[in-house]
């Protein structure tokens, strides 16, 4: 068993369930496909970083024969669990913490710029802090690292608000966890902040968002 696991947090991309807030000017077939391009530039990411077990936490539960066909070798697939989107974070860092591991890393798939050596400091950070938080522009969070299973910085968080990264760093303070708070990051929700992200000359996009932002330019 390994100390270290990856969790990343995924939707089926079809159209209409995923990438709604690029519709307009994208299409939902076009938002489809650039969610898949964002998982697979999220899932390469992952399996390029040493000595962690990736985990991918899929919905909806149905889609995990198409997971097992685009994800790299040696992911695990896990149907995601809970009743909102806060217990199903809250689920990914308890079951990894069941199974034996003491790191974690927690990732979704809209923040297709990240690559193996963020996810590599992020485990880093965690030999002199308990947690790590990479906070977005709209009040969410990119990424979490944690060193103990401290599902209780979920208490109170209501997903897509943008008190979520408030609330989870006060409930964090308030357990006494040592928090490093990371750059902060655009995700990419919107038309907007996918053409911020492309524009901005310190942002590499991974390769297949980038390809295909260059097949197509525009929505």
């Amino acid at each position: 068993m390994k100390s270290r696991s990856i969790l990343i947090f995924a939707k089926e991309p079809r159209p209409g369930f995923v990438k709604t807030r690029m519709c307009p000017p994208w299409s939902p077939l076009q938002a489809a496909e650039l969610s898949l391009c964002f998982i697979r530039d999220t899932l390469l990411a992952a399996s390029r970083v040493q000595d962690a077990s990736p985990y991918l936490f899929v919905d909806p539960p149905e889609a995990i024969s198409f997971f097992r066909d685009i994800a790299p070798a040696g992911f695990v697939i896990i149907p995601q669990q809970g009743d909102g989107f806060t217990e199903r974070c809250a689920h990914s860092v308890k079951e990894a913490f069941r199974r034996g591991h003491t790191e974690i890393v927690q990732i979704g798939t809209d923040t297709p710029q990240i690559r193996a050596e963020h996810i590599e400091a992020a485990f880093g950070l965690l030999v002199e802090y308990n947690i790590g938080f990479g906070p977005t522009e709209d009040g969410g969070y990119y990424l979490l690292s944690l060193s103990r299973p401290a599902i209780e910085i979920y208490d109170g968080v209501v997903m897509g608000r943008d008190t979520v990264g408030k609330k989870m760093l006060a409930n964090a303070r308030r357990l006494g966890l040592r928090i490093k708070i990371l750059d902060e990051w655009i995700d990419a929700d919107t038309h907007a902040d996918l053409s911020a992200l492309h524009a901005d000359p310190e942002v590499t996009l991974g390769r297949n968002t980038r390809d295909y932002l260059l097949s197509r330019p525009g929505p």
